[in-house]
């Protein structure tokens, strides 16, 4: 019997460390890993988007890792960030790494009024209970950002950019708690910044303006 118990002794050790192990990792990353850059942003997040669903793989321009919360994108330009929840699913909707957004530059950061926003390459998106998720981009985004943004007269934004057609002539608009932003790409570059050639109307002269038709009438 003396010459047994240490082999049982190391059985028992063995099958315990193998308990420890099956415990610790999460069904879902059965076959995954984090690492680099990535993994090290997910790290210090402390794991908040949940277990990875996939390994890192190559995006536009690019690498990208899929967790069940959200996504991690890096590049060598903007480092490592994570996208997730209602901002998530907006980026998504405007093309994610490949759209005019690009890829995420900053972390999602508290603002007024309960919202949350983040800086992406080529512009930024808000989320708040009450308006959801909504980018802004180009000249819209530069004149915004000269009234105030969302601290201001024009508060978040409701909706995306809205593509219209009247009299002839296309335009963009985009609207807002307080107000709305208008841009005519008629003889401008499709993707522009210069403020100058976006128009807000704010306040009482934008309830005026509701009043007699908005867009669809006035133009």
């Amino acid at each position: 019997m003396f010459k047994k118990r240490p082999l049982t002794l190391a059985m028992a050790f063995l099958a315990l460390a193998g308990s420890a192990v099956a415990v610790s990792a999460p069904v879902e990353a059965a076959g995954y890993t984090t690492g680099g850059a990535i993994g090290s942003l997910y790290n210090s997040q402390g794991r908040t988007l949940g277990a990875p669903t996939s390994n890192e793989y190559s995006g536009h321009a690019d690498r990208v890792q899929n967790f069940r919360y959200g996504l991690i994108y890096w590049s060598r330009a903007t480092g490592a960030h994570s996208v997730r929840g209602g901002i998530l699913g907006e980026y998504r909707s405007q093309g994610s790494d490949a759209g005019k957004l690009g890829l995420p530059i900053t972390e999602e950061k508290r603002t007024v009024g309960g919202g949350v926003y983040q800086q992406f390459k080529g512009g930024i998106i808000y989320w708040t209970p009450a308006t959801g998720a909504h980018a802004t981009l180009g000249a819209i985004r530069s004149a915004y950002a000269q009234y105030g943004a969302e601290r201001y007269v024009m508060g978040f934004p409701t909706s995306s950019e809205i593509s219209v057609k009247n009299a002839g002539a296309s335009f963009v608009y985009q609207n807002f708690e307080h107000g709305m932003i208008s841009w005519n790409g008629v003889r401008v570059p499709v993707f522009n910044e210069d403020p100058s050639h976006a128009h807000a109307v704010f306040g009482d002269f934008y309830k005026e303006y509701l009043a007699a038709g908005g867009v669809k009438v006035v133009g």
